[in-house]
């Protein structure tokens, strides 16, 4: 059994012990040294039994605390209380203490340095909500004060969503959470290697994994309030765990580590891999049975290639304006959207055709049809077109030539007033919002349907 942090170990040892002459190893710091010889893939801790023949001492443990399936006369009593059952676990103050099993030691230069182990998501989000896992803005993203004037966490809850719905669906691989056991809090963890478990007395900080294990929590609360049932079981499902043992300074470093070291995948690559959303098997389809094959680029866009879009902006579109959730729905949508985009292609081939670059580059100078923020408007009217009897003819009302105050051109023109005083600072360079997006949007839509350049949508 190994004691870290916290005390002077040989003192510990002596005072269980009466004996102050046993041997008991390297002690530096507070920390046992030389703990950690290999003999046949075991532990083998350099310490000899104390003189009452107990092998080094006795700590008692606490482990997590689990709450029971409230029970009820009827369904209504039953949710309302797991409805106070899930208030207090939010509320709660930290539990005396936490303990994992099957703990493996990871050893360097004969002492250890972390701990691993394998943890339900359910365990992750009951120490969460009881606090002995700790968000610690000092060695995190930080805080924020939110539009209410409240100091809140910096976290992304539409990362949260998307994880929530990986779980379900099946599809999360399930990455490795890294907690910290705060040297500067004066936590001491203690280590079994007969019972191959590590508790501590004080919570643990979340290193990595902040929106991982936000997501437990919502699947763990969505899971009790369905009375457990649901088609997720988050006390089955089971993550890789790395416990360290690091000075705050040293948590900061490592943090540092893993935001800065790492080779950072651009937003359209990130889409492109992420293979099982629906937004994904649409554009792979388009990507090789319409006139955007070859057209596609999953990392950028500018005037000295020959794409025209990105994976990541036609991905962004698809989710918003369309929303497919499901293989089959994105299955239902394939086919009319290569046969849409057939058409625009045609429509407007001396830019999105099989041109050359410079070709493209010298129409892109001229005119708005290929700019990221009209290519994910013309998803908004493919959605507006659907199961309409004259939609094909309806596209073609985007090369049209419209007035705007006195001017005569193209209605997709850079030098188009309507846009030039809409979404651009008057350089003929877009302003890209979400305001501007849904501007462009609405008003294209308005155009095809109404003949009117305006962003007001009539009912």
């Amino acid at each position: 059994m190994y004691k870290i942090g916290g005390i002077d170990m040989a003192q510990e040892i002596q005072e269980n012990t009466g004996n102050e002459n046993d041997n008991i190893g390297n002690v530096e710091n507070g920390n046992m040294k030389n703990v950690g010889s290999q003999d046949n893939g075991n532990v083998v801790v350099e310490m000899n039994e104390a003189g009452d023949g107990k092998r080094g001492f006795v700590v008692s443990r606490v482990g997590i605390k689990h709450r029971g399936r409230p029970r009820g006369t009827t369904n209504k009593v039953r949710e309302e209380k797991l409805e106070n059952n899930l208030r207090e676990e939010e509320n709660k103050q930290p539990e005396e203490g936490w303990e994992f099993d099957s703990v493996i030691p990871i050893i360097h230069n004969g002492e250890i340095i972390k701990f691993s182990c394998s943890v339900s998501i359910s365990k992750i989000a009951k120490m969460y909500l009881s606090k002995n896992i700790i968000y610690n803005s000092n060695v995190q993203r930080g805080m924020k004060t939110n539009n209410k004037g409240q100091v809140v966490e910096i976290f992304q809850p539409k990362k949260v969503k998307e994880i929530c719905i990986a779980l379900k669906e099946d599809r999360w691989y399930g990455s490795v959470i890294t907690l910290n056991a705060n040297k500067d809090t004066g936590i001491e963890i203690v280590y079994d290697e007969e019972t191959r478990t590590l508790s501590g007395n004080k919570p643990l900080d979340l290193l990595d994994g902040n929106h991982r294990v936000k997501s437990f929590v919502k699947i763990w609360k969505e899971y009790n309030k369905a009375s457990k049932n649901s088609n997720i079981d988050p006390e089955q499902w089971e993550i890789p765990v790395i416990i360290e043992n690091l000075s705050e300074a040293d948590s900061c470093a490592l943090f540092s580590e893993y935001s800065n070291t790492c080779l950072r995948v651009s937003r359209s690559r990130s889409s492109y891999l992420d293979v099982y959303t629906a937004s994904n098997m649409i554009i792979r389809h388009l990507m090789k049975y319409s006139e955007l094959h070859g057209k596609i680029d999953c990392i950028n866009v500018g005037l000295r290639n020959e794409y025209i879009i990105t994976f990541g902006t036609l991905s962004s579109a698809i989710d918003t304006y369309l929303k497919p959730k499901t293989a089959q729905e994105a299955e239902n949508l394939k086919s009319y959207l290569v046969e849409f985009y057939d058409i625009l292609i045609n429509c407007f081939a001396k830019v999105m055709g099989n041109v050359t670059k410079e070709e493209r580059k010298a129409i892109r100078e001229e005119s708005y049809v290929i700019e990221p923020i009209f290519m994910a408007a013309y998803i908004n009217i493919f959605k507006n077109l659907i199961g309409l009897d004259d939609w094909k003819g309806k596209i073609e009302k985007l090369k049209d030539v419209v007035q705007v105050e006195g001017w005569t051109g193209n209605l997709l023109s850079r030098s188009n007033p309507y846009w030039e005083h809409n979404i651009t600072r008057g350089n003929g360079k877009i302003v890209s919002t979400r305001f501007t997006s849904k501007f462009v949007a609405d008003s294209l839509v308005n155009y095809i349907f109404n003949g009117v350049l305006t962003n007001k949508i009539e009912e």
